[in-house]
């Protein structure tokens, strides 16, 4: 049923914020199933299977939290740069070649050829410092080797 607002109630912010639908009936069509995991803030559920099901996972308010959070660095980062006349530059994440000689490297099938994940944006920066002087990047890198550090277990 099509009906009018009360005063106090009037959206004025919408085209149709003087009426209102009020429903005089329901009818359920089909039950969901049970969500595949556990989407609570503490969840039991295990990482693997967290995994499997990202797409849910990311309604968890904890994980949309690490999302904005890392967003707000990111964006701090930007800003500082580019407040100081730096030019933002995106490096590739998938090269033909090893970057940097002796180290393991992440291998990955791109179409019918082996590639491998970039390890450093360092030889890009620098080729674009030749010519714009301040390049910066904000990237994920990829390292195949085990931590060095004196740390055991965190508990």
């Amino acid at each position: 049923m099509v009906k009018k607002r009360p005063e106090n109630q009037v959206r004025k912010e919408m085209a149709t914020g003087e009426i209102e639908v009020a429903a005089t009936k329901a009818v359920l069509i089909n039950r969901a199933e049970p969500l595949p995991i556990d989407v609570a803030f503490d969840t039991t559920t295990n990482f693997d299977k967290r995994l499997d099901y990202r797409f849910v996972d990311f309604h968890r308010s904890k994980i949309q939290a690490i999302f904005k959070i890392q967003n707000e660095i990111a964006k701090a980062f930007r800003e500082h740069f580019y407040n100081r006349g730096f030019i933002e530059m995106q490096s590739p994440c998938v090269i033909s070649a090893a970057s940097e000689g002796g180290t393991d490297l992440f291998a990955v099938q791109y179409f019918e050829k082996k590639a491998y994940l970039a390890q450093s944006p360092q030889l890009y920066k620098q080729m674009l410092a030749c010519s714009l002087r301040r390049p910066v990047t904000i990237t994920p890198v990829w390292r195949a080797e085990k931590h060095n550090t004196p740390r055991t277990s965190m508990r």
